[in-house]
């Protein structure tokens, strides 16, 4: 009997262990078999104690419920880890919200309103400071005028006349001040500054402008003429060069750049004055390119990957190259005569189908040049229904050209043909010293600056493939040409350009792009070629290869940008210029309701895709351009300074009660300058003199006498006084 009490209180302490239930009601085989089981598995044994006092730990921690859902599920060690760190996190992010009243009270429609406002009071703030400044010149101009009254009326003067006017550097010697304080921003060449303006300082600030280009020399008599120094320039860009002077001078003949013209870089104003300079700053953003993969050989190649660019919203590369069977024709000079006839065709097409984008043709040499702009001309004279694209009516942004590569620099069209004008000799070889410009040293900058003055589409007409130059360690610009055509060559297949392929996703931007793909939304995450990239493009349906919606949480990126205005504008702002349309996704209220947040996404790409779609009456509402008209001072102005007044809103309040047709010392101070004050409340910038005749025909006055004049003036300078005071 001792023996089965033993065996029956053995088999209770195994029950109650294993947790198996009470085994001495089972049948015999059962027990059996469960003794079987736990014989087999003797390990655990000796891991129950340490299991025992973790479970009474997680007991303690409220993990119960977790602890019999794992059991429950039977999970691996690894989905255990998972679903403890999720719930690890979610409780953590319910404590969050608890100690914390922004995550606690955030409301994505709140947010979404708070960037709209900061958007629209940002772009307000914009206008409001170009106003502003507006009306500092304007009253700068009305001081100027009552300063130097003799240099008003001699710009009255010169104003009425219709010819025989002063020579400007004589005018700008009699009347400078006025003049300056009239137009205080002047836009001139170097050498135009020096043969028209007076040597004297004149400006509060100098600023170069494709500094690169500009010879010391040259620009000292302009520097000499300012307090302040600005100069802004690319030096990966054209340097000085002897091109322009030979232009000037007429020496023409025999222009073969290949041989004779001086391609040796002189130093520019940009790189005299880096050491001289002290304050520098590079600017990154690229804003001409509606396709960052139109910069993206430059990013790489000459700016070391540093320009901020933008991805377009088609997979379709913008950059094409077409090589034609360029062979040298006796009596061409050694110019490829298949190649200037297909330029010819692509130049015909694009006018013929795309008349609303500019368009211009780059060549490498002047020769090559001169062939194709002769044989448009000779096509052109059959094709009269083209006269309207190739009008030099058109403004200078939009006129058609055909320019070599020595004087592009500054230009920009939507579409360039770049004819590379090298033909293949007989053999089939092609001799590197044919490329001129290229050869010699700033032959990167040249090309530089050829292939980056595309806005939409670049075509390359080549007689070879970039396989007919052998790569070189010498890396120079035709080099830099032969990795240009490899690029452009490689662009051929949509799925490999625009976006990177396997790119690594967090959980919350994995969790956003298996969502819309269950959706069954087809999502390109990571779209883009440069450093900064759109977090998910999301494609039109029925449109191969077109982006519709460019979806961005406010991840790592959003967070670690500088500025507000990057951030929540510009960027946005950029990207529906490039044709985008745009959605942000909350991360705060993503972990809330992804549910909600996910129909927030599909409602903006339906959206988008109607918006998209051709033949849709929807438009995308871009931010408006807000200008104004700078109408307080002008030199028709001064021509008929009375109907400065007519031509305005004015908007006064009520007239004082000043009787008319009083004699003037039948008026007091009071009254004189309280009827000026009221004048001057329209708030327009006008001169003392203007001022005067406004009061004379309040007052009645016919002629000026000497009295009028003394106490009417008076009068005026009193009330702008008190009125600049006030403004300020």
């Amino acid at each position: 009997m001792s023996d089965y009490q033993r065996l029956r209180q053995q088999l209770a302490a195994i029950a109650v262990s294993a947790k198996v239930g009470d085994l001495e009601s089972q049948p015999t085989p059962q027990v059996e078999a469960t003794l079987e089981r736990l014989r087999a598995d003797k390990d655990m044994l000796f891991k129950l104690p340490n299991i025992n006092k973790l479970r009474r730990e997680f007991a303690a921690l409220g993990l119960t419920t977790l602890l019999a859902e794992l059991a429950e599920r039977d999970v691996t060690a690894r989905q255990a880890c998972l679903m403890f760190r999720h719930t690890w996190l979610r409780c953590l992010d319910d404590e969050f919200k608890v100690r914390s009243p922004v995550l606690r009270t955030f409301v994505p429609e709140q947010q979404d309103r708070f960037v709209e406002e900061f958007q629209s009071a940002d772009r307000a703030h914009h206008v409001a400071s170009v106003r502003r400044v507006r009306r500092r010149v304007a009253v700068a101009v009305r001081q100027a005028r009552d300063d130097y009254p003799e240099e008003t009326k001699l710009l009255r003067k010169e104003a009425s006349k219709s010819r025989r006017h002063l020579p400007l550097r004589k005018l700008v010697e009699q009347a400078s001040h006025v003049l300056l304080a009239l137009r205080p921003c002047w836009a001139m060449s170097p050498l135009v500054v020096s043969q028209t303006l007076p040597a004297t300082k004149l400006f509060d600030l100098v600023i170069f402008d494709e500094a690169s280009q500009i010879k010391p020399p040259d620009a000292i008599t302009s520097i000499m003429r300012g307090d302040r120094l600005v100069v802004a320039g690319d030096e990966k860009q054209l340097p000085p060069s002897s091109w322009f002077d030979r232009q000037f001078s007429g020496d023409t003949e025999d222009d073969d750049e290949e041989h004779t013209i001086d391609l040796r870089d002189y130093q520019s104003i940009l790189t005299s004055l880096r050491s001289v300079i002290p304050n520098s700053r590079r600017l990154r953003w690229h804003y001409r390119s509606q396709d960052e993969r139109l910069i993206a050989f430059s990013n790489a190649e000459i700016y070391d990957r540093d320009l901020v660019t933008f991805p377009g919203a088609r997979q379709e590369s913008p950059v094409r190259l077409e090589v034609v069977d360029g062979v040298a024709s006796p009596g061409q000079d050694g110019l490829p005569a298949e190649e200037v006839r297909r330029v010819i065709e692509l130049v015909l097409e694009h006018a013929q189908q795309r008349p609303e984008e500019s368009l211009g043709v780059i060549t490498l040499g002047t020769k090559h040049r001169d062939r194709v702009d002769k044989e448009i001309k000779e096509a052109l004279r059959d094709r009269r229904d083209l006269d309207g694209f190739f009008t030099a009516d058109a403004g200078p942004n939009q006129r058609f050209f055909v320019k070599n590569i020595e004087t592009v620099q500054g230009d920009e069209r939507d579409a360039i043909i770049l004819s590379i004008g090298v033909a293949r000799k007989t053999n089939g070889m092609i001799a590197r010293t044919g490329f001129g410009p290229l050869n010699q040293e700033g032959g990167k900058q040249r090309l530089n600056v050829a292939v980056t003055r595309a806005k939409r589409r670049m075509t390359v007409v080549s007689s070879f493939p970039s396989t007919a130059l052998a790569p070189s360690e010498k890396v120079n610009g035709t080099e830099l040409l032969r990795r240009f055509l490899e690029m452009s060559e490689r662009v051929v297949d949509p799925s490999d350009v625009g976006r990177i392929t396997n790119a690594e996703l967090n959980g919350f931007e994995s969790d956003i792009e298996q969502r819309l793909t269950a959706q069954g939304v087809k999502v390109y995450p990571q779209w883009g070629i440069s450093g900064y990239r759109i977090d998910f493009a999301l494609a039109h349906p029925d449109i191969d290869g077109k982006m519709v919606l460019a979806v961005e949480a406010d991840g790592e990126r959003y967070h670690k940008t500088e500025s507000v205005r990057d951030r929540d504008r510009l960027r946005q702002e950029h990207l529906e210029r490039l044709g985008w349309r745009f959605h942000r996704v909350w991360s705060s209220a993503w972990f809330s309701d992804p549910e909600t947040e996910i129909q927030k996404i599909l409602a903006a790409w339906r959206a988008a895709i109607v918006e998209s779609t051709p033949g849709s009456n929807h438009r995308v509402q871009l931010p408006a351009v807000v200008s104004a008209r700078f109408d307080e001072g002008s030199l028709g102005q001064l021509k008929q300074p009375t109907k400065s007044v007519v031509g305005h809103g004015v908007h006064r309040g009520l007239r004082p009660n000043v009787p008319i047709g009083l004699l003037i010392d039948d008026y007091t101070d009071q009254q004189l300058i309280g009827l000026c004050v009221w004048l001057i409340d329209d708030r327009l910038a006008l001169d003392r003199e203007e001022r005067m005749t406004q009061a004379m025909g309040e007052l009645g006055f016919k002629r000026r006498g000497r009295k009028i004049v003394e106490r009417l003036a008076r009068a005026v300078e009193i009330a702008q006084h008190l009125a600049d005071t006030e403004e300020d």
